[in-house]
C-alpha cells in the first residue's frame, strides 16, 4: 500500500520558516517512523524537501506498508498529515493527503493512478506507481530547488 503525503506550512508563517526549522521537523517525523504505532507495517519510505516560490519550504513523501496489514490508505495518509501538523504546529504545520478518493479519481480516469493498493502482478499499477514516487526526485522541477541547502544535508533521502 502506497501512501504519499505533501507537508508544508501555512502562507503566514512562511517568511518566519528557516531551513533549518524543516531539516528539524523532518528529522524528528523521521523519528517518529521509528516509534509512532502508525508505521508499524512501514516496509519502505521516501522523502525529497523543495522550496517553492508560491509553497515556500516543503516535503513531498512516500510511505510504503504492508498491504496485508492496511486497507484504508486514505485514512493512513491523513494520521500521518495529523501527525505532521503536531510536529510543525509552532509554524503551521499543513499538510496534502494525496489519498483521498478525490484526489486517487483524477488518476483513475487518467488511468495514472500510482498510490493506495499497488498489486505487484498488475503491471500498470506498477509502473503508474514508479512514476508517482519518481516525482520526488524529478529534476525538471526547476522552481522548487532548495535555493540554500545546509551543509551535510540531504535533500532526497530513503530506506528500506
Amino acid at each position: 500500500m502506497v501512501v504519499r503525503v505533501d507537508f508544508g506550512y501555512t502562507k503566514e508563517k512562511q517568511n518566519f520558516i528557516k531551513i533549518t526549522d524543516v531539516y528539524t521537523h523532518l528529522q524528528i517525523m523521521n523519528r517518529a517512523r521509528n516509534r509512532h504505532p502508525l508505521f508499524q507495517h512501514l516496509v519502505s519510505y521516501g522523502w525529497c524537501v523543495e522550496q517553492g516560490k508560491e509553497k515556500g519550504y516543503h516535503i513531498h513523501a512516500f510511505y510504503c506498508f504492508k498491504g496485508s496489514e492496511h486497507q484504508q490508505d486514505w485514512y493512513l495518509a491523513q494520521e500521518i498529515g495529523r501527525l505532521w501538523k503536531t510536529i510543525a504546529a509552532d509554524f503551521g504545520g499543513g499538510y496534502h493527503n494525496c489519498n483521498t478518493p478525490e484526489s486517487k479519481a483524477i488518476y483513475q480516469r487518467a488511468k495514472r493512478a500510482g498510490v493506495g493498493m499497488i498489486h505487484r502482478h498488475d503491471d500498470l499499477a506498477c509502473e503508474n506507481m514508479v512514476h508517482a514516487l519518481g516525482y520526488l526526485a524529478k529534476p525538471e522541477k526547476d522552481d522548487q530547488y532548495l535555493r540554500m541547502k545546509p551543509k551535510g544535508r540531504k535533500t532526497f533521502g530513503k530506506a528500506q
